[in-house]
């Protein structure tokens, strides 16, 4: 878990799961994740190429990578691009 000051100047404590919904994105993934997905949308008639999301040992699984890919899947799902 991480600790972030509200609004209110108060700390809160942060979910350490794995965020699909942009409302539940604390730490800001979801410009991130559209990026990516523009660029997949907009390639579809590119030379193929992989993404790779990538980070150091104990960069936040469950917040960092996990939540952008969950993030990126449910932005394809809603063009209408599949997802294993």
């Amino acid at each position: 878990m991480a600790l972030e000051q509200s609004a209110e100047g108060r700390f809160v404590v942060l979910n350490d799961q794995p965020v699909e919904a942009t409302g539940e994105d604390l730490l800001d993934a979801t410009g991130t994740a559209r990026a990516l997905v523009d660029l997949i949308t907009d390639s579809h008639s590119s030379t193929p190429f992989t993404v790779a999301i990538d980070a150091g040992r104990g960069m936040g699984k469950d917040m960092g990578k996990d939540s952008l890919m969950l993030l990126m899947q449910t932005q394809l799902e809603g063009r209408d691009t599949p997802t294993p």
